[in-house]
């Protein structure tokens, strides 16, 4: 595969090659190589200190204990990830692992990680499918250097998109070209904001398809006079940004969420794996929606899954069990989680907040822990149920807040050493805590 790579790069004229790599702050950082000694550092990698993946989205460095600016890791290639770089000329970019001197894994890696519950999912028979929609923000800079908040245009509209066209055509064009499958482009209801859905695939493309995504975006955009912002909240006028993660679970060829027999046609399966999604989604959002501007976004009534519930196409639950289309409703239906970031800007040098890799790791946790809780469509006090009206609606408030007095929200151990490490380099990550009526849990230790 390294024999092929170099020459793509050489055919391709590439003369600069990015090592990228996604920290836990969500900034896609880079180290960048040159053509004439591409094919020994997509063997050796390239090293960068502990302390780098300590920096907060500040460029402040946290100090931790694990972390110092002592010993180093590599970032080493992964060389099926590679794409030329259709705005940067002679430029190309490759996901990377973090990769101990020792030739293993380093713990703080997000990538590995995801790749042990990959595994660990393929051991149940399990494979997960994911993909993202995108959500940001296009606007220009004043001459001052300070942010101009855009027009804003009716969402949906074709006078939006009209307006944004020629900037959405190339990036489209750009993703497709490292191929990225775009499937839907639109104007999003903000000032400005823009979405790109893509095309569904295993969780490790998934997870680098978003990087890209990202990449791509900001790069097209600046050649066009714009800055894009992946921020939860750039405007607090406006309405906020999330990257969406849809997500299911196959097994030789056959969505394991689907039963045509079933309500809504949810499995037995999907609803357990509902019910351990939501029971770990506390402590994921530490993964989700890591910085204070997280929380800013996620509002009651904001479409951004503030409450702690799953409905069938309950656009304001965290949780989404989305319909299948006609004629591919096994092919078609899928969970969306919408309690995820797009990205956080600092200093006029947009990044994302959340690292891609980390939430779609969420996937196959959840699918090994089904057992602990299971969704239902009706309301139980044994019950996780769906909810069919906006959560925000279902009883007063005082109510609500008696409910979450008695919501534990202590993160499980087996996701802490993803939550933990996004907690020291993002800062303090409030964790929402608005529950609905039905948060009773049923034991499938001792129910099954």
């Amino acid at each position: 595969m390294i024999e092929d790579v170099i020459n793509h790069l050489q055919d391709s004229g590439v003369k600069l090659v990015r090592f990228l790599y996604c920290d836990y702050g969500g900034i896609i950082r880079t180290k960048v190589v040159h053509h004439s000694i591409v094919e020994r550092k997509l063997h050796e990698g390239v090293n960068i200190t502990f302390g780098q993946v300590a920096l907060n989205v500040r460029d402040e460095l946290v100090d931790i204990p694990e972390m110092p600016p002592v010993d180093e890791v590599r970032l080493v290639p992964d060389p099926g990830s590679l794409t030329v770089l259709p705005w940067a000329e002679g430029s190309a970019s490759v996901m990377t692992d973090l990769i101990d001197r020792q030739r293993q894994p380093w713990f703080a890696c997000a990538r590995s990680f995801l790749r042990r519950q990959i595994e660990a999912a393929a051991t149940m028979g399990i494979t997960v499918e994911a993909t993202t929609e995108s959500e940001f923000f296009l606007y220009r800079l004043a001459d001052d250097g300070s942010d101009v908040e855009p027009e804003r245009f009716p969402v949906y509209s074709s006078i939006g998109f009209d307006a944004y066209h020629p900037v959405m055509l190339d990036i489209t064009d750009a993703l497709t070209a490292q191929g990225i499958k775009v499937e839907l482009v639109m104007n999003e209801y903000g000032a400005g904001q823009q979405e790109i859905s893509i095309r569904h695939q295993a969780a490790m493309g998934a997870a680098d398809a978003q990087v890209k995504v990202r990449d791509t975006v900001r790069g097209v955009a600046l050649s066009h006079g714009y800055r894009a912002s992946f921020a939860p909240k750039p405007w607090l006028s406006q309405i906020g940004s999330g990257a969406h993660i849809h997500m299911s679970l196959w097994n030789e060829g056959r969505n394991l969420l689907y039963d045509p027999a079933a309500e809504g046609s949810l499995s037995e399966t999907g609803r357990w794996w509902i019910g351990g999604l939501l029971h770990h989604l506390p402590a994921l959002l530490a993964v989700t929606c890591p910085s204070m501007n997280s929380y800013q976004r996620l509002q009651p009534s904001a479409w951004a899954g503030d409450f702690l519930v799953w409905g069938f196409d309950n656009r304001e639950a965290p949780v989404r069990v989305a319909s299948p289309y006609w004629d591919r409703e096994e092919g078609s239906l899928n969970v969306e989680l919408k309690a995820c970031d797009s990205g956080l800007p600092e200093a006029n040098t947009p990044s994302s907040s959340s690292s891609p890799t980390a939430p779609i790791t969420s996937a196959p946790q959840p699918a090994q822990t089904r057992r602990r809780a299971r969704c239902s469509s009706r309301p139980s006090g044994q019950t996780v149920s769906s909810i069919h009206t906006p959560p925000s609606r279902a009883r007063p408030a005082k109510e609500i807040q008696r409910t979450m007095s008695k919501t534990a929200l202590t993160p499980p151990s087996d996701v802490l050493d993803v939550a933990s490490v996004t907690a020291f380099s993002s800062g303090p990550s409030p964790i929402t805590n608005r529950t609905t009526p039905a948060m009773g849990w049923e034991s499938a230790e001792t129910t099954r």
